[in-house]
Parts: C-alpha cells; sequence; structure tokens
C-alpha cells in the first residue's frame, strides 16, 4: 500500500500586548497537548492561504504573513494508515478578530518563556523559538514597532 502524504500549515501569531509579545497556543480537546495550530492544506489552495483560512475560521482572527519560519517533515496514523506530513510554519501577526476562539477547546496568548513550556512537541518548540529569533530580527529591522527588546528574550 502506498503511503499518503498531506501538506499541513502551521501560523505562528504573535501580538504585542501591554508592551509584550504573546504567542498564541492551542488545544483541541481537554485530553490533548498544548500545540501551535495546525491546518492541512486544501489541494485547491496554498499553504500560506490555509494558514490564513484556519486562524480566521478557526480562530476567528485576522493575521498578516510576514515570513516562512520553517519545513519540518513527520508522520502520523490515521484510522490505521501511515501518512507523511510535509509542514511548513509561517509567521504572523495578529490584526484583530474576535476574543471568542472557535474551533479549540482551550487556547491562550503567552510570552514566549511561557509559551514554550506549555508546548509539548519539541518541533512546535524548536518552531517557536525559530520564530522568537525571525522576530528579533524583523523587529530590529524596523518591521514592527516594539520598543523594548528584553521583552522578547527568553528567561534562563
Amino acid at each position: 500500500m502506498k503511503e499518503q502524504t498531506i501538506l499541513v500549515s502551521v501560523p505562528v501569531i504573535f501580538r504585542k500586548d501591554e508592551n509584550k509579545v504573546r504567542w498564541f497556543i492551542v488545544r483541541k480537546h481537554e485530553d490533548e497537548a498544548w500545540e501551535l495550530p495546525k491546518v492541512v492544506v486544501r489541494k485547491v489552495e496554498s499553504s500560506v492561504r490555509a494558514s490564513i483560512r484556519s486562524i480566521s475560521e478557526q480562530g476567528g482572527m485576522r493575521a498578516q504573513v510576514y515570513e516562512e519560519v520553517g519545513r519540518k517533515s513527520g508522520a502520523a496514523k490515521v484510522n490505521g494508515q501511515a501518512i507523511t506530513q510535509n509542514i511548513i510554519y509561517y509567521l504572523m501577526g495578529y490584526k484583530g478578530g474576535s476574543e471568542e476562539v472557535l474551533e479549540f477547546t482551550d487556547s491562550d496568548w503567552l510570552e514566549y518563556s511561557k509559551a514554550v513550556k506549555r508546548l509539548e512537541n519539541k518541533k512546535d518548540q524548536a518552531i517557536l523559538k525559530d520564530a522568537l529569533e525571525m522576530y528579533k530580527a524583523l523587529n530590529k529591522a524596523g518591521r514592527f514597532d516594539v520598543k523594548e527588546e528584553e521583552e522578547l528574550l527568553p528567561e534562563e
């Protein structure tokens, strides 16, 4: 039997809140781990479009895509069938929307140090770190309005 491959898009969303940068993480069900929101890319859409669609439909918010953070691959089993996942991560900035998140059991906006501790998946932790570094580089280049760089540094 041929192994199926799917493309997954992951929006890594930040927002500035009370002079702090916070990252959006979710839990789909109460008995599952916290993670970055993920969406399967439909055959008729790009991975960027899938991330925009997912945060709109599932998160009830709008966000701007800035850069691709990275790519990873992995495997999963769905109904006993092996599935290869090619995953693309995008750095996105929150631009508004509903305070009510629609399709997740839990969601939270956390500062980097708290978000990375709550995430259990090592890939999500690594990507969040890469997203933080990318955010700092883009901020230094003048892409964001953050006055204090210290707020972005992880706690030791």
